[in-house]
């Protein structure tokens, strides 16, 4: 979980975010590559060191842009090897959501291999999936993060135009990094990934389905996924509710307006959720039983203390609270700037940029659909897919998750449990529930 308030969300379904602004590289800047590079190539957009970081990298690190072919369109991303067997271990294709934040939230705040600390130096993350995986993390569409085109109308995106240019990366990128191509691939991400990965299944599967299956596709992993309106703000509320964070008078006006239904988003029921809002603004939304940034250091070293104690599985050495503060410094460092993007981008790093050209209804779209589809598919027999959702982040709440897990209308597997008891040290942490596909 990273720290943010109500006025400011950053990864997660809709939220307010920075200008965007469109960025014109200097013309002196070095165009970026083909995707054709060999491995000489390959060791030029190879890093070896990171500023704050005075140890050798953990794994193989590459910083570098994709031209997407035909276009004027470039994605900035990383790709790091996993730690552990990077020529066996599975590719996962990393994307945040928003739409509009940036995947460096997911590398440098989540699943990344360093978490950055007030003083701007790197430490280790004990609970990276680059220990098991081989990562990329890429910013899109066209105007996250540091992603670019020359072009004013690249900047314009909806679902379908980010599905078919982030097919057009990824065979892109087993043209850079041919050796991994017949590793298995997963597409994995959070939020508003629970747009973009079912319409890149989609797009993905139908290209493999007339290659000859070129790509070693097995699945999705999606953290607490934006899938239909119901994952978004009526699951939100349910989800302060059930936490008792709604006052019941309240709470029983939303239910008899139907605010809950897409139909009914009206102005009166906007207007209830915006109050709501407002009354719960010095929470975290995404971690709401946790400590928020505080203004005041000495309080917000008070807090950490707390939550350390009396829950030992919350890292020790970074004050997570206020992670997103110390990613958004590290990034935007001279260091940093002047090593990772200074040569294709002079433009400010921002978390979540405020991605007016992306079509906001797109996200009522209903993606259950997609899933239900590809389970049902007998040619997709070792598809699997694993959605996960944390009962403290109320934004795209588990409430939503599991409303439309259950439409899909799936049969537990054999022996493997319904709602089984997830346990760490003997203390329960969560449920899991595996589910038998038909396909």
């Amino acid at each position: 979980m990273t720290p943010r308030n109500k006025r400011n969300k950053r990864n997660k379904c809709n939220k307010s975010r920075k200008n965007l602004k469109i960025h014109v590289p200097n013309q002196h800047a070095p165009n970026p590559k083909p995707a054709n590079e060999n491995e000489n190539e390959n060791e030029r957009i190879r890093i070896h060191k990171l500023p704050g970081y005075g140890k050798e990298l953990p794994s193989k690190t590459y910083v570098s842009y994709m031209h997407l072919p035909n276009t004027d369109k470039h994605l900035h991303y990383w790709f790091i090897e996993s730690e552990h067997d990077p020529k066996n271990a599975p590719v996962f294709f990393w994307t945040n959501g928003g739409p509009g934040c940036s995947s460096m939230l997911g590398l440098f705040e989540e699943i990344g291999p360093f978490v950055p600390n007030s003083k701007l130096n790197l430490e280790r993350n004990d609970l990276a999936w680059t220990k098991f995986a081989n990562i990329v993390f890429v910013d899109q569409p066209v105007g996250v993060g540091h992603s670019y085109s020359k072009h004013h109308k690249d900047y314009y995106s909806n679902d379908v135009l980010s599905a078919q240019d982030n097919l057009a990366f990824m065979i892109e990128f087993f043209k850079v990094f041919p050796e991994f191509k017949p590793n298995k691939l997963y597409l994995t991400g959070e939020s508003y990934a629970g747009h973009y990965i079912p319409m890149m299944m989609d797009r993905l599967i139908a290209y493999n389905k007339t290659h000859n299956h070129e790509i070693n596709f097995r699945g999705v992993i999606i953290m607490n996924p934006l899938m239909t309106y119901h994952s978004g703000d009526p699951s939100e509320m349910e989800t302060y509710w059930g936490h008792q964070r709604i006052f019941i008078d309240t709470w029983n006006k939303y239910k008899k307006h139907g605010c809950e239904r897409a139909s009914n988003s009206n102005r009166y029921c906007k207007q209830m959720l915006n109050e709501m809002h407002d009354r719960e603004k010095n929470m975290n939304p995404y971690a709401i039983d946790y400590p928020i940034c505080a203004a005041n250091n000495l309080q917000q070293t008070q807090l950490s203390k707390y939550t350390r104690k009396y829950n030992k599985f919350v890292r020790n050495k970074v004050n997570m609270a206020c992670i997103h503060k110390y990613t958004d410094n590290y990034l935007n460092s001279d260091a940093v700037r002047e090593q990772i993007t200074k040569p294709h981008s002079n433009r400010k790093w921002y978390g979540c940029t405020d991605y007016e050209f992306y079509r906001l209804k797109d996200r009522d779209n209903d993606m259950v659909p997609h899933i239900k589809r590809h389970l049902m598919d007998k040619d997709l027999k070792h598809l699997e897919i694993l959605i996960m959702s944390g009962t403290n982040d109320s934004i795209c709440g588990t409430i939503g998750t599991q409303k439309w897990i259950s439409r899909l209308n799936l049969k537990t597997k054999a022996h493997a449990g319904e709602w089984k008891p997830y346990l760490m040290d003997k203390m329960l942490k969560g449920h899991v529930t595996t589910f038998q596909g038909d396909g």
